[in-house]
C-alpha cells in the first residue's frame, strides 16, 4: 500500500492516541488483548489485518530513528509526520 502525507499522519496520529500500545506507565500497556483491540482499531480504519498495523509501525518506528540521527548530524528538515512521532 503507498501511504499519502495524510495516511501517513492520520495513522501516527490513531496511534498516539492509543497510549496503551507505546506507553509503558499506562496501567493498561501490558494487557495483550486491550493492546490487541487498539491496534484492531487502526487495522479497521485503515483496511488492514493487525499484522500491517504492527509492520508500519515498526517501520516508522525505524524512519523515526534513522531521520532523527540524519538530523542530529546535519540539521536538515524533518520529514512528514517527524514531529508527530515524538512520543
Amino acid at each position: 500500500m503507498n501511504w499519502s502525507d495524510e495516511q501517513t499522519i492520520s495513522f501516527i496520529e490513531m496511534y498516539r492516541d492509543r497510549s496503551l500500545l507505546w506507553d509503558p506507565t499506562n496501567s493498561l500497556y501490558k494487557n495483550k488483548n486491550r493492546r490487541h483491540d487498539g491496534l484492531m482499531e487502526i487495522a479497521i480504519s485503515f483496511g488492514m489485518e493487525k499484522f500491517d498495523v504492527e509492520k508500519k509501525t515498526k517501520n516508522l518506528q525505524s524512519q523515526f530513528a534513522r531521520e532523527k540521527k540524519k538530523e542530529k548530524e546535519s540539521g536538515g528538515d524533518e520529514p512528514v509526520g517527524f514531529s508527530r512521532l515524538q512520543l
